[in-house]
């Protein structure tokens, strides 16, 4: 799955997969993936190995491309007035670590003009969120744009200073990968899902088991391991290089996914959770990418213009409807009232302070490798879930700060 999220940031802005032409029923190939482990888990290697070593080579080629581009500029304008002087070259990139949601919707727009899409590879989401204003209920701008981004929708951005007045792109090709605690995510989805955010992430549980390293490696199993890594960078490297495309569904991959479709319409309309509705009604959205890019790493050395077999639809299914199970029993223990370790910290310490308690008080008690996961936003959506629980009251500052006082018992 981490590879998954790794090709669909490499593919070109405006690649889709159509189900329907009569229904404009189209999707772009981008995916928002996360990981979620408890911390020493192992995510990190994860996701070196699988989704920034792969386009390694590709991301230091587009920024030596960048640097001539530079120096054709300064060369150009040697001798020009500043002011008579055109904007510099602007950089894109494949992949970028952080972002407000300003500079993202800056960089989103250099990226349309080089027909690229993006990839916001950040360790641990949970700081994303807190930067992009998610904890928030899904209100703003900021949690409009990764909504919006989702569907390769355009934005346009009033709260960055220009010449022009803002920032704008009328579609975009933006893709999701980082990695979350249990806790922090029950915290996120306590109140529900009411934006939908939610429901377009593939929330990937890393299994609870000891790899053991080996205490001796061969020379073999260490170059079965390089060609690995270079078969991934090569795929990476194809995938990069194809034009911009509309992938279409043949007979069979198009009635299997009809039914499928038609299921989860159903499921959601039926859900008493609203939201498992919502991850039900983004499920066949999730499969079409997940099979139009199984689709490209099948395909990749031959004819990828070719229409998507029903195999990759049926794989498409099994796998987001294997993810969406762990993700359903999530909402389900979210709708119970069920209290993530997170928000029982924070309650039990407001309770015993007597009055209100700030991020401060939460981090004292965190050992060195929870806070690298568990930020102030983390441990404010667990205190804005327990106020929607009825247990507690929440309090901002002009700035965001948030402070918490219990006036209720933790069932």
């Amino acid at each position: 799955m981490a590879f998954l999220v790794c090709i669909s940031g490499v593919v070109k802005l405006g690649t889709e997969v159509i189900a329907s032409r009569a229904a404009d029923y189209r999707v772009p190939l981008n995916l928002y993936g996360a990981l979620v482990a408890r911390s020493g888990a192992k995510k990190s290697p994860l996701s070196r190995l699988l989704v920034s070593k792969p386009t390694e080579e590709l991301r230091i080629e587009l920024a030596r491309a960048h640097s001539r581009a530079m120096e054709d500029w300064t060369e150009q304008n040697r001798g020009v007035k500043p002011s008579e002087r055109p904007d510099p070259p602007k950089a894109p990139y494949l992949s970028i670590s952080d972002a407000t949601a300003e500079a993202l919707a800056q960089q989103l727009q250099v990226q349309e003009d080089r027909g690229l899409g993006l990839l916001l590879h950040r360790d641990e989401l949970a700081g994303l969120f807190g930067n992009l204003n998610q904890y928030r209920s899904g209100r703003g701008s900021d949690s409009e744009q990764l909504l919006e981004a989702y569907d390769g929708s355009g934005f346009r951005s009033l709260r960055v200073a220009a010449v022009n007045g803002g920032r704008a792109y009328s579609r975009c090709h933006l893709s999701i990968w980082g990695t979350i605690q249990p806790a922090v995510l029950q915290a996120l989805v306590a109140d529900g899902d009411a934006s939908g955010l939610w429901a377009r992430y593939l929330f990937i549980p890393l299994p609870e088991v000891v790899v053991p390293l080996a205490d001796e490696e061969s020379d073999e199993e260490a170059a079965v391991s390089e060609a690995a890594t270079a078969l991934l960078a090569k795929a990476c490297s194809h995938i990069y290089k194809l034009p911009r495309t509309s992938l279409t569904l043949d007979s069979g991959a198009r009635k299997a996914f009809m039914a499928y479709e038609a299921r989860c319409q159903r499921a959601a309309l039926d859900a008493t959770v609203p939201a498992q509705g919502a991850l039900m009604g983004k499920a066949p959205g999730k499969v079409l990418r997940v099979a139009a890019l199984l689709h490209l790493l099948w395909c990749w050395e031959r004819n990828v213009s070719g229409p998507i077999s029903p195999g990759a639809i049926e794989r498409g299914i099994l796998l987001v409807d294997h993810l969406n199970a762990w993700a359903l029993s999530i909402h389900e223990a979210a709708a119970g009232g069920e209290a993530s370790d997170l928000m029982r910290l924070v309650h039990r310490l407001a309770q015993a302070s007597g009055g209100a308690i700030a991020w401060r008080d939460v981090a004292h008690r965190l050992s060195k490798a929870q806070r690298k996961e568990i930020d102030s936003a983390a441990a404010g959506a667990a205190a804005d879930a327990l106020a929607g629980m009825g247990l507690g009251q929440v309090e901002r500052s002009a700035r965001g700060a948030w402070s918490y006082r219990a006036t209720g018992e933790l069932p």
